[in-house]
C-alpha cells in the first residue's frame, strides 16, 4: 500500500508528463478566455447597471487576470513539446485582455502600456515556436500592435482636444459675457427662440482659440462657422428632423441640450467657476426647457445629461470620438481589420487538423480537441469585435454627431427623407442603454438585527476589494422609480427653487404648511415640524423612516395582512421573491400592502403610500450605503446609524416579527405623557423619536391626511438632501450605475444651488 509521501510524489510525476501539461494549458486558456468574455459583457453594463457589486467583482477579476495571462504565456514557453496552436491561443488571450474594458477604458491600465508590452511576449513566442500559421500570426500580431498604438495616440489627442480634455478650461472662458468680443451675448438671448444661446455642442476644435488681450482670456475665433454647432443652430435648423412640435424633433433637441449642459456640469465637478452672466442664462434655459416641462421629459433630459457626463469621465467614448465621426471611422477600421485577420486565421486553422510529425495535440476518439478549442476561441474573438463595433455605432455620441452633421449640411438635397430616416434609425435602438432606473430600498425595523457574516467573510477573502458591511445593513429589493414620484418632485422643485436665495434652498418643509386645509397647516407644522429640525440630515432621515414604517405596518394590520412571521424566516423568502421579480423584469414595489389591497376609491392614499414608502426606504439606503452623498460630515451618518442599531437591538430584544416590534413600540409610545414626549423630542434617541412621531401620525383621524403628510415630507426631504458639498461622491457613484438623487442634484447645480438652509451644519 502506498504511503501519503509516495502518493504525492506520483501525483507530481504524473503532472509533469507532457500530456497532462497540455491539458493544464488547455484548461488555463479556456478558463481565462471564459473569464475575459464574462468581464467583456459585464463591462457593457458596468456604468449603467444597478448592481453595485458588479464593480467589486470586476475589480477582483481584473486584479488576477494579468497574472493569469502571464502565467499561461510562461507555461507555453516552458513546455518541452511543440504545439502549432500555442501561438494562436496566446494571441486570442492577449486580444481579449486588451479589449475587456472597451467601454470603461479610462483607468490607469487604459494607457495601453500593459497592452503594448504583451505583444512583445507574443513575438518571442512566435519566434521560438515555429508554426505553419506564422504569416497569419504575425499579421494578427501587427494589427494588435497597431490598435494599441492608435489607442495611445487617440488618448493623447483626446486629452489635448478643446472638445474633450481641455473643455473645462475652455468652456469657463467661452461662457463669459463681460467683454466686447465675447462669444456669448446675454442681451440677445431668448429661451423661446433660443436666439443667442450659443452653447457649444461640436466643432470648436476646428476653430481658432486665442488669448484675448489685455485681459488674457481664451477667445474662440470662428474661422469655419459651418463646422461650429451650437444650441441656437440646433433650434433654428429648418430640417424636418429637428422640426419643432414634432416628437422626433423634440427628442433630438433634448439630446443636444443634455450634451451642452453636461459640459457645464463638468465645470462644476472640476471646481471651475462659471461667470455670473452664464449662470443667469443657464438658469433661464433650464427653467424653460427642463423645469417647466412635464416630469417624464424633464427627467429624461437629466438622464441623458448624466449619461454624457459619465461617458466623459469614466468611459473610452471620448477617446473613440475625439475627432468626431472621422475618429469613429478609424476605430471601426482597426476593428474591421482585426476581424478580417481573425476570420482568415480561423479558416486557415484547418491546416493543422492533422498535426505535423513531432507535435503533441490532444486527440479524443479521432477528434482534435485543440482544434475545437481554437475554433470556439476564434468565434468568441469575432463576436467580441462585432459587438464592440455595434456598441460604438449605436451610442449616444454617434447619434449626437450625426445630428451635428445634419445641421452642418447647407444643401437641402442632403437633408432628404432618406438621410433623415437613416439618422433616426440610430435613435430607435436601445443597445447603448442609459441609467438603469432603479432605486435601492432599506427597511430599518426589518433589518436592524441582521448580521452580515457571509458578506464580511467575502470581504476578508478578497482582501478588502469587496467593502465591509456593519450590522443591520441588509438591502431590500430594489425597485423601478415609481412614475408618481417624478411629477411630485418636479412640483416641489418649482416651488422650492423660486424661494432659494444666495445659492441656498429655504430652511423649512413647505409640505407641512400645505398639507392641511385652512389654518390647519400651521398646526401640523407645530406638531410634526420638530422632526424636520433635528441637528443633522441623518437624524431626520432615520426618524421619519421609522415613523413611516410604523404607519405602513399600521395600514397593513388594518387590511389584515399577516405580519407575525419571524423576520429570520421572512428575509430569505423576501430575497427569493425579489430575485424572481427582478428576473421577470417586474417593477412592482415589495411593500407590506399590495396596491390592489387598498380600496379603489382611495387613489390618493395609493399614490402617497407609494411615494412615501419608496423615498423613505431609498433615503434610508443612502444613509448607510452612500453616506458621502448626504449633506453631513464624513463620520456622522455611520455613527448615527450604528448607534440607532444598538438602541433597536436593546429595545426590541426578542421581538422577532414586524407585528411584535410594532406592538412594542406603539405600546411604549401610547404610555408616554406629554412631558415625556417633549423630552424625547429634544433629547431622546432616534428610535424613540421615530416611535413618538409615528404614533402621533397614527393618531390622526384621516388616513388620507397621514399619507399626504408623509409623501410631502419625503419629497421635500429628498430635494433638500440633493445639494451637497461632496460633489465627487456623485461622480464616483456614476461609475457604478448612478443614483436617482444625482438627477436632482444636477438640476440644482444649474441653478447655482449648493446648500440647503434646512441643515444647520451647512
Amino acid at each position: 500500500m502506498l504511503n501519503p509521501r509516495e502518493i504525492v510524489a506520483s501525483l507530481f510525476m504524473m503532472l509533469n508528463k507532457e500530456a497532462y501539461i497540455l491539458i493544464r494549458i488547455e484548461f488555463l486558456v479556456v478558463a481565462i478566455s471564459g473569464l475575459f468574455l464574462a468581464m467583456f459583457i459585464m463591462d457593457y453594463r458596468r456604468n449603467r447597471s444597478h448592481a453595485a457589486v458588479r464593480k467589486s467583482i470586476l475589480k477582483v477579476l481584473d486584479s488576477v487576470s494579468d497574472n493569469m495571462v502571464v502565467y499561461t504565456l510562461g507555461a507555453m514557453q516552458a513546455a518541452l513539446f511543440r504545439n502549432q496552436l500555442f501561438p494562436v491561443w496566446a494571441m486570442v488571450v492577449v486580444s481579449f485582455r486588451s479589449s475587456i474594458d472597451y467601454i470603461s477604458g479610462s483607468e490607469p491600465r487604459g494607457l495601453e502600456a500593459g497592452n503594448l508590452m504583451k505583444p512583445l511576449g507574443l513575438a518571442f513566442l512566435n519566434t521560438r515556436r515555429g508554426s505553419v500559421l506564422k504569416v497569419h500570426l504575425w499579421t494578427l500580431w501587427a494589427v494588435m500592435v497597431l490598435r494599441s498604438l492608435y489607442r495611445a495616440l487617440a488618448r493623447a489627442m483626446a486629452n489635448n482636444s478643446w472638445w474633450n480634455g481641455n473643455s473645462v478650461k475652455f468652456v469657463t472662458e467661452y461662457m463669459r459675457g463681460d467683454h466686447e468680443d465675447t462669444n456669448l451675448k446675454p442681451d440677445v438671448c431668448n429661451t423661446s427662440t433660443m436666439e443667442g444661446y450659443t452653447y457649444l455642442i461640436y466643432g470648436e476644435s476646428r476653430q481658432r482659440v486665442r488669448v484675448q488681450r489685455p485681459r488674457y482670456i481664451l477667445y474662440l475665433r470662428i474661422v469655419r462657422p459651418r463646422h461650429l454647432v451650437t444650441l441656437d443652430k440646433i433650434w433654428q435648423c429648418t430640417g424636418r428632423l429637428l422640426r419643432s412640435g414634432d416628437s422626433r424633433g423634440e427628442h433630438v433637441k433634448d439630446m443636444c441640450l443634455a450634451f451642452a449642459l453636461s459640459g457645464l456640469l463638468r465645470c462644476r465637478l472640476e471646481d471651475a467657476a462659471l461667470h455670473d452672466d452664464s449662470l443667469f442664462l443657464t438658469r433661464n434655459l433650464v427653467r424653460s426647457k427642463i423645469l417647466m416641462k412635464n416630469a417624464k421629459r424633464a427627467f429624461g433630459i437629466l438622464e441623458l445629461e448624466l449619461t454624457f457626463l459619465n461617458d466623459a469621465l469614466h468611459t473610452r467614448y471620448p477617446v473613440i470620438f475625439w475627432g468626431g465621426l472621422s475618429s469613429l471611422a478609424l476605430s471601426l477600421a482597426v476593428s474591421l481589420l482585426t476581424l478580417g485577420v481573425a476570420c482568415w486565421l480561423a479558416v486557415e486553422i484547418r491546416k493543422v487538423i492533422k498535426p505535423p510529425e513531432g507535435d503533441l495535440m490532444h486527440v479524443v476518439s479521432g477528434a482534435n480537441v485543440d482544434i475545437v478549442i481554437t475554433w470556439v476561441l476564434m468565434l468568441f474573438m469575432i463576436f467580441k469585435e462585432v459587438w464592440e463595433m455595434v456598441t460604438y455605432l449605436l451610442s449616444d455620441w454617434t447619434r449626437l454627431l450625426l445630428v451635428c452633421k445634419y445641421v452642418q449640411w447647407r444643401c437641402s438635397c442632403m437633408r432628404n427623407s432618406l438621410t433623415e430616416k437613416l439618422i433616426w434609425s440610430f435613435f430607435t435602438s436601445n443597445i447603448g442603454g442609459r441609467w438603469h432606473g432603479f432605486i435601492d430600498q432599506y427597511e430599518f425595523l426589518r433589518s436592524f438585527d441582521h448580521i452580515p457574516s457571509n458578506w464580511n467573510r467575502m470581504h476578508r477573502m478578497t482582501l478588502g476589494l469587496i467593502p465591509r458591511k456593519s450590522n443591520g445593513q441588509a438591502l431590500g429589493t430594489a425597485i423601478k422609480v415609481p412614475e408618481c414620484i417624478k411629477p411630485a418632485i418636479m412640483r416641489t422643485l418649482r416651488c422650492t427653487i423660486n424661494r432659494a436665495e444666495g445659492g441656498r434652498l429655504p430652511g423649512h418643509i413647505t409640505s407641512l404648511n400645505n398639507a392641511g386645509a385652512g389654518g390647519e397647516g400651521d398646526l401640523l407644522d407645530s406638531r410634526f415640524g420638530w422632526a424636520c429640525r433635528l441637528s443633522t440630515c441623518s437624524q431626520v432621515i432615520l426618524v421619519w423612516h421609522i415613523a413611516t414604517s410604523l404607519c405602513e405596518i399600521n395600514l397593513a394590520l388594518d387590511l389584515h395582512v399577516d405580519l407575525t412571521e419571524p423576520e429570520f424566516l421572512r428575509s430569505p423568502l423576501s430575497w427569493l421573491k425579489g430575485f424572481f421579480s427582478s428576473c421577470c423584469c417586474s417593477s412592482k414595489p415589495p411593500f407590506l400592502v399590495d396596491e390592489s389591497s387598498i380600496l379603489n376609491d382611495d387613489d390618493i392614499i395609493k399614490t402617497n403610500y407609494l411615494i412615501a414608502n419608496s423615498l423613505s426606504r431609498y433615503c434610508a439606503y443612502l444613509l448607510f450605503s452612500q453616506p458621502e452623498m448626504l449633506p453631513d460630515s464624513f463620520l456622522m451618518p455611520d455613527l448615527i446609524f450604528n448607534a440607532t442599531v444598538e438602541d433597536a437591538c436593546q429595545v426590541l430584544n426578542q421581538a422577532d416579527s414586524l407585528h411584535s416590534r410594532y406592538t412594542r413600540l406603539t405600546t411604549d409610545a401610547s404610555s408616554l405623557t406629554v412631558q415625556d414626549k417633549d423630552e424625547i423630542k429634544s433629547t431622546g434617541n432616534l428610535l424613540k423619536q421615530g416611535m413618538v412621531l409615528g404614533w402621533d401620525l397614527i393618531q390622526l383621524d384621516s388616513a388620507e391626511l397621514r399619507w399626504k403628510i408623509l409623501a410631502g415630507v419625503w419629497v421635500d426631504l429628498i430635494v433638500h438632501i440633493a445639494p451637497t458639498w461632496n460633489i465627487k461622491a456623485h461622480t464616483r457613484r456614476l461609475e457604478s450605475g448612478g443614483e436617482f438623487l444625482t438627477h436632482i442634484w444636477a438640476l440644482l447645480c444649474h441653478f447655482g444651488i449648493e446648500k440647503s438652509s434646512l441643515w444647520p451644519g451647512q
